[in-house]
C-alpha cells in the first residue's frame, strides 16, 4: 500500500504534469477497473478467488504511462539515478516472473499480479496509442460552443432581416410573433 501511493503522488504528479487532470484521472481510474476485470477473468480461468484490494493497476498503468511518454527522464531509486523506462520494465517483468512461477507451481502468492499486468498493459496501450490524449468533455464542450455560435449567427441573421424590414416598411409591419423574437433577442446575454 506505501509503495503504491508514494508511487501514485510521484508518478501521477508526473503524468498530470503532462497530460493534464480530466486526462489523468480518466486514465488511472479505467486502469483500475481494466485491472479489476483482469482479476476477474483469470480467477474464474484458474477457478481461484483470491480478493483484490486496492489500485495497483491504476498505479502500474499510470507508472507505464509515463514510461512511454517520457522514457529517458531520470528517476533515483534507493540512491541510484535510472532511466523511467528501465524502472517500468523492471517492475511489469517481475509480475511478469511472477504470474509465470506461480502459474507452472500452481501457488499464489498473494498479490494480485493480473491487476498489475493490465493495469500496466492498458497504460502503455493508452500512451503509445495516444489514446491519452482523447478528452470526451473537451470534445462535449467544443460541440456545445460551437452550437452555441451557430445558434447565435441564425439568431443575428434573422435580427438583421427583421431590422431591414422596419426601416422598408416600419415597425407595424412586424407581425406578433416577429415582435416577441426581437425582444427575445435583445434582451439574450452574450
Amino acid at each position: 500500500l506505501l509503495f503504491n501511493m508514494l508511487s501514485l503522488y510521484f508518478f501521477g504528479t508526473m503524468l498530470e504534469g503532462i497530460v493534464g487532470s480530466r486526462r489523468f484521472l480518466r486514465t488511472y481510474l479505467a486502469a483500475i477497473v481494466v485491472g479489476g476485470l483482469a482479476h476477474l477473468m483469470a480467477a474464474f480461468i484458474t477457478e481461484q478467488m483470491n480478493p483484490a484490494v486496492g489500485a495497483s493497476g491504476g498505479v502500474l498503468g499510470v507508472i507505464v504511462a509515463c514510461a512511454v511518454l517520457r522514457p529517458n527522464t531520470m528517476v533515483i531509486v534507493i540512491m541510484f539515478p535510472v532511466r523511467l523506462k528501465w524502472v517500468a520494465g523492471f517492475i511489469v517483468g517481475m509480475d511478469i516472473f511472477s504470474v509465470l512461477v506461480g502459474l507452472r507451481d500452481q501457488t499464489g502468492s498473494g498479490v494480485a499480479h493480473w491487476v498489475h499486468l493490465a493495469g500496466a498493459g492498458f497504460g502503455f496501450l493508452m500512451a503509445w496509442r495516444k489514446w491519452i490524449w482523447a478528452d470526451p468533455m473537451e470534445v462535449l464542450e467544443t460541440r456545445r460552443l460551437r452550437l452555441r455560435a451557430e445558434r447565435d449567427q441564425a439568431v443575428d441573421l434573422k435580427m438583421d432581416d427583421l431590422l431591414v424590414k422596419i426601416k422598408k416598411e416600419g415597425l407595424g409591419a412586424l407581425s406578433k410573433r416577429e415582435k416577441d423574437f426581437l425582444k427575445r433577442a435583445s434582451q439574450r446575454k452574450r
